[in-house]
């Protein structure tokens, strides 16, 4: 039997209860991956965890608000302790509600995306890269949308986050 691509690997997936971000927690496991799922939603999380246990012990559920980085930092944390190591970040946290620029609350939508799409990027990048470089390795993944390469009517601001998301504001790990 040939060896599972992420085997004995750990991997924190933010915004891991729902939708395409649930099916690549599942994807991870199947590639028999440590998993530290982390959301808001604790009661997600405890759903998910019990689906994955069907696969695997090797899960820690993490709730947690990626607009709050201390609390993004004590949860990173938890990972490191459970585990002893993060292999791989895949950062997932976010949503894609669209409004037109007319719109009362379009500004005040852009406002919170940014807090949780974009900052809570940087906040879940600038917790984990310490750990990776103390470790001489580790992966960080961005989901990125279509709408980083097309325009599409009402997705501007939406547009405009995955943008700035898809830069590379992350620095290289040194290699052992």
């Amino acid at each position: 039997m040939s060896k599972k691509r992420f085997e004995g690997k750990v991997v924190l997936i933010t915004g891991a209860s729902t939708g395409i971000r649930k099916a690549t927690a599942f994807d991870f496991v199947r590639e028999a991956a440590k998993l530290a799922p982390a959301t808001r939603s604790k009661d997600k999380l405890d759903r998910i965890a019990e689906e994955i246990k069907r696969c695997t012990d090797e899960v820690l559920v993490v709730p947690t608000v990626v607009s709050k980085p201390d609390q993004v930092t004590e949860k990173v944390s938890e990972v490191i302790n459970r585990f002893g190591r993060l292999d791989y970040l895949f950062d997932n946290a976010g949503s894609s509600n669209v409004r037109n620029v007319e719109e009362d609350d379009f500004i005040d939508n852009v406002k919170k995306k940014c807090k949780v799409d974009f900052l809570g990027t940087l906040y879940v990048t600038k917790s984990v890269l310490p750990y990776m470089s103390n470790q001489g390795s580790g992966h960080k993944m961005n989901m990125s949308s279509v709408v980083r390469k097309k325009a599409y009517p009402r997705f501007g601001g939406y547009s405009s986050l995955i943008h700035a998301m898809s830069s590379d504001f992350t620095t290289r790990c040194p290699r052992r």
